[in-house]
């Protein structure tokens, strides 16, 4: 036996709560339903009928959400590449500069220091593993979002060449 229709009153009472509730939490399809004591399926329907978009706003955000965290990310890798840029100087001019040398021992545990001209030759080597590993750490960093762009622009010629529209 089929059920009765829902009246309109009740229907644009629907529309009304899903419209005002639209994307947040409390406008989950499940929420409304319950809220107005009626199926799932029930409520998709009146907000399809009312024009109350489901998918196509839905997409819509995601899809412009995407392309902004896309960005946000591009933008930070960027700065983390200039960052290690940075670092890899840091560490390269840091083998010409003075540095402490200190040491702990002795049978009292006496801590000793002084200023040499330049870092030991274990410490040079160590900083130019720095640099070099900062240097290998930007060109990725600068190479992703190369390779990432470069891969649009064949999407875009091959979508021209084939007429192939976005869906």
């Amino acid at each position: 036996m089929a059920r009765p229709r829902i009246s309109d009153s009740k229907r644009r009472a629907i529309a009304d709560d899903a419209r005002a509730s639209y994307g947040t939490t409390e406008g989950a399809l499940s929420r409304v339903a319950a809220r107005h004591d009626v199926s799932i399926r029930t409520v998709r329907n009146i907000m399809s009928e009312y024009g109350i978009g489901i998918n196509k706003d839905a997409r819509a955000r995601t899809k412009n959400a995407t392309k902004a965290t896309v960005a946000d990310n591009a933008a930070r890798r960027a700065a983390l590449a200039s960052r290690m840029l940075t670092e890899a100087e840091h560490a390269l001019d840091a083998i010409y500069e003075p540095c402490m040398v200190f040491n702990f021992g002795g049978k009292d545990n006496s801590y000793n220091e002084r200023q040499i001209a330049r870092p030991t030759i274990a410490d040079q080597r160590n900083l130019m593993i720095i640099a070099a590993t900062a240097v290998d750490k930007h060109k990725v960093l600068d190479q992703y979002d190369s390779d990432a762009a470069g891969a649009a622009a064949v999407d875009v010629w091959l979508k021209m060449m084939t007429g192939a529209t976005d869906e």
